[in-house]
């Protein structure tokens, strides 16, 4: 009997020390507690990245939702490449985006989704009040080294400004420098769309020579009920 028992004999007679075998499984019983607070409190995690950044009607869009014959190409989001997604109105783009957002987010990456002029206008306010920083610092520390991904929807709709597109091609050309990825989604066709994003932009993120895609998804407008 060691000290500790002793005294508790003394303090309670009625005491019974524990076996080595009850010790064991208390301790198992407390891993598996640990275990599954930890598992928890991952997906609370992954909820509120997810209610902080996808817009409510897109939240369920996941891998397992997205058609099956686009999940090779969100693959290749995953696994890092740049890409730019262009289309018609309804046909699924946005919500490939936030697919490639839940997948990200569930494996720990750091990914923002965005639509791309208020990411300009954010960006562009964030200077006008804060004395003495540069677009560049800007974007390296709050979207640069910080974020594994950056998901740019609606990039047809910009403001057209030469400070607007000052703004994109710096962010892109920065991200593209360091080898961060940006997937963007355009409503057009490939040529409208050339017509509407600065040219250094649409040439970072589609280059296929450097693993980069573009692609042009097709099909009826699924907002429509005669479509």
């Amino acid at each position: 009997m060691n000290e500790f028992e002793r005294r508790m004999r003394e303090m309670f007679p009625g005491y019974i020390p524990m076996s080595d075998a009850d010790s064991i499984a208390l301790e198992n019983a407390e891993k598996e507690r640990l275990a599954r607070k930890a598992v928890e409190e991952r997906a609370a995690r992954i909820r509120q990245t997810i209610e902080e950044n996808i817009p409510e009607r897109y939240r369920e869009a996941s891998m397992s939702t997205l058609y099956e014959e686009r999940r090779p190409l969100a693959q290749k989001v995953i696994a890092g490449a740049s890409g730019l997604v262009i289309g018609e109105t309804g046909v699924g783009k946005t919500f490939f985006l936030c697919s490639c957002f839940h997948e990200l987010a569930g494996r720990d990456m750091s990914v923002r989704y965005v639509m791309a002029k208020p990411l300009i206008d954010r960006l562009w306010a964030r200077l006008r009040t804060t004395r003495g920083l540069t677009m560049e610092a800007l974007i390296e520390t709050e979207w640069g080294r910080t974020l594994d991904v950056l998901l740019i929807d609606e990039m047809d709709k910009m403001r057209d400004t030469e400070a607007s597109f000052s703004a994109l091609v710096e962010l892109i050309e920065w991200r593209h420098a360091h080898m961060l990825p940006v997937v963007g989604a355009a409503n057009g066709t490939p040529d409208g769309v050339q017509m509407v994003i600065p040219q250094a932009v649409y040439s970072r993120m589609t280059g296929d020579a450097e693993g980069s895609f573009r692609i042009m998804f097709r099909g009826r407008d699924r907002r429509r009920s005669d479509g």
